[in-house]
Parts: C-alpha cells; sequence; structure tokens
C-alpha cells in the first residue's frame, strides 16, 4: 500500500468514524423526543426534511450530504438509528403541518435520488436507500414496502453547493 492510499484510507476510517458517532448522537437525541409527554404542543420527530405535497404523490427531500452505510453494514444497531432518524424527520414535518390524519396510503412508485457534494466514484447502494423505504413507509407515505405495493428506482447526481437525498412518490392506481 503506498503511502498516498494509507492516507486516503486513514482519512475515510476517520470519516465512518466521525459518521457513526454523529448517528449515535442524533439517535440519543430522537429517543429523548420520543419519550416525551405526548402534550397539545408535541411535535414528535426532528426537523430536517422538507415535504412538499404533489397531484399525484410527494416530494421528501432530506438536506445535507447523504450518510455513507456502506461500512456500516456490519453495524444492524446503527443502520436502525438511521432509519429512526429519517422517519422522524418526515413525522416532524407531517405534524408542523398538521397532515399526518389526511395520509391515504396506496401503491406507490418510489424514485430516489442520492445527490452528493463530490464527483468521484460512489456507490448509490453504499447510501440509506432502505432506511429511505422504510422511513417512508413508517411515516404512511406509502401503504407498505412489500413487492406488491412498491416499485423503486435509485440513481445519483452531483451538486456541490446543495448535497441531499430526494424522495418522489407517485401513487398508483
Amino acid at each position: 500500500m503506498t503511502e498516498e492510499e494509507k492516507e486516503e484510507f486513514i482519512k475515510r476510517a476517520e470519516f465512518l468514524y466521525c459518521s457513526a458517532v454523529q448517528m449515535t448522537n442524533d439517535a440519543e437525541q430522537l429517543i429523548n423526543l420520543l419519550k416525551r409527554d405526548h402534550t397539545a404542543d408535541y411535535n414528535p420527530g426532528i426537523p430536517g426534511a422538507e415535504l412538499t405535497e404533489l397531484e399525484d404523490g410527494w416530494l421528501v427531500v432530506f438536506p445535507g450530504r447523504p450518510v455513507n452505510v456502506g461500512a456500516l453494514r456490519r453495524h444492524p444497531a446503527l443502520l436502525k438509528n438511521e432509519e429512526r432518524k429519517l422517519t422522524a424527520k418526515i413525522a416532524y414535518h407531517l405534524y408542523k403541518k398538521n397532515l399526518w390524519n389526511t395520509l391515504n396510503p396506496q401503491m406507490a412508485e418510489v424514485h430516489i435520488k442520492i445527490i452528493h457534494d463530490i464527483d468521484s466514484y460512489w456507490d448509490p447502494d453504499n447510501f440509506p436507500v432502505s432506511q429511505v423505504i422504510n422511513a417512508v413507509k413508517n411515516t404512511r407515505l406509502i401503504k407498505d414496502d412489500n413487492w406488491k405495493n412498491i416499485s423503486y428506482k435509485v440513481t445519483g447526481d452531483i451538486d456541490k453547493n446543495n448535497p441531499r437525498i430526494e424522495v418522489r412518490i407517485k401513487y398508483i392506481e
């Protein structure tokens, strides 16, 4: 292994460690939020998702650099924390806008677009695809995520100034 490769490996390991620590902190905040009493002004979840109701579904945008879960697949608890965090971000918006009880989940086509801020090689499946789908299911934006109720595709793009995950939910008959 060359010195450059060693440096790159160390940088990636440090990034993954910092990501894991941040996810653990986010999960602790979420758990504390969910333990609160359900009062009239209670908003479950954490801010962060932007939801737009479309004529035939929803657009959900998670701003910020997408979490790379490729190296975390051996740690189911960290992946579950990422799913909880994404769910909480959608739930926060639904409760804040008083939309929770108006949802009518249906069969859907889901397009997940991973928009990264780096233009080097990356794999879309190393990002929280399963966690995003589960979050959308957990918040009742789709009926269920089994093969009878959902089809999905994952694409990628680059936007150096605005990394994000975009989830387009299109209801089908």
